[in-house]
């Protein structure tokens, strides 16, 4: 009897996903992307708009300071806290006032 390849999946992975969405941009300023990054104690929801020079962090707009390769943005809620998003989906958190960081990685929603 002969063997049956094994099943592949057609589900994408989210991971792929996120690293296709986070190439876009870095390839440029263009794209605008929608993620959410998880890490321990911390979830974000981002819309990253490089053409409209904005950044939005769980619904309230940052200052969008690097575009891409990393995508960088600080908001200010008064104490500033940076997000800083690398191509390959990981991404930073920064409570400027707290010393405290978060690391994790960003999935496209």
């Amino acid at each position: 009897m002969p063997r049956l390849p094994r099943p592949v999946s057609l589900v994408p992975n989210s991971r792929a996903l996120a690293l296709g969405a986070l190439c876009a941009l870095a390839a440029g300023p263009a794209a605008a992307l929608s993620l959410e990054c998880s890490g321990p104690g911390a979830t974000l929801r981002v819309d990253v708009e490089p053409a409209a020079d904005r950044c939005v962090i769980d619904g309230a707009r940052a200052s969008l300071r690097k575009p891409h390769d990393p995508v960088v943005c600080h908001l200010s809620t008064p104490r500033l806290s940076i997000l800083t998003i690398d191509r390959e989906g990981g991404f930073t958190w920064e409570e400027t006032d707290s010393d405290r960081i978060v690391r994790g990685a960003c999935e496209r929603v």
